[in-house]
């Protein structure tokens, strides 16, 4: 889940016109200092968990982000934005759950993860 919030953050910068080089430094270092804290999670459900994982990748992206000399203003607005793209996600995911259990139906997962199983 860290990745997919590191991915938001960087489609926001790349949007914004960083070249890919230091996006990609941005990503090394929000990833290191994520890791630990990631690592140390305990599982629980996917909308808990994507929020948890929300508040340690935004805080790891932020101290990247001011380490390389970004702008406060640019740092805030991907972080509300990358917040609110992830919101969006949990409410998608929500209101599925909720319509396949109201039909009495399984949730579908994605293709790969079936022929895990």
């Amino acid at each position: 889940m860290g990745r997919l919030v590191s991915r938001a953050f960087e489609d926001r910068l790349h949007g914004r016109g960083l070249p890919r080089a230091r996006v990609d430094l941005l990503c090394v270092s929000a990833d290191v200092l994520a890791a630990a804290e990631l690592a140390g999670m305990r599982p629980s459900p996917a909308d808990q968990a994507l929020r948890s994982v929300l508040g340690v990748m935004a805080a790891a992206w932020e101290q990247a982000m001011t380490a390389h000399g970004m702008l406060r203003g640019t740092i805030d607005a991907c972080r509300r934005e990358v917040g609110r793209e992830v919101e969006e996600l949990l409410d998608e995911h929500a209101r599925l759950v909720r319509g396949r259990r109201a039909a009495d139906r399984p949730v579908p997962c994605p293709p790969a993860e079936a022929e895990g199983m």
